[in-house]
């Protein structure tokens, strides 16, 4: 979904349109071979670095200040740092979206940026 989600973005406002920029974050722990003490390790040397749970899947910068984009894909739901980080970037007046569908986005996108 994700990967779609970018893929119409860049061929309806182009990669660095006038429009805004949209972005992944990438937060998340790394796939890897190796056993509990190299996940551990890897979870420090992330959150050392800068890695916060719960932080969205991705961002979109525009005039109005800062979107930010939580992708899921069937049963899969926000987990509760998603939901403490929704919450506070509400707080501070961001727009925050949970998008379950690629039709979903579009009209997301449409509303931000046509205003329809």
């Amino acid at each position: 979904l994700q990967a779609q989600c970018f893929q119409w973005f860049q061929n309806t406002y182009g990669r660095f349109g006038h429009h805004g920029r949209f972005f992944r974050i990438k937060n998340e722990l790394d796939s890897f071979d190796g056993g509990s003490n190299a996940r551990m390790r890897q979870l420090s040397e992330n959150l050392a670095s800068g890695v916060v749970p719960g932080v969205a899947d991705a961002g979109l910068i525009v005039y109005e200040g800062m979107v930010w984009i939580e992708f899921k894909v069937g049963k899969n739901v926000q987990s509760e740092e998603q939901i403490a980080w929704h919450k506070m970037v509400r707080k501070y007046g961001h727009l925050y979206y949970v998008v379950t569908s690629l039709e979903q986005f579009q009209e997301i996108i449409k509303s931000l940026f046509d205003g329809k």
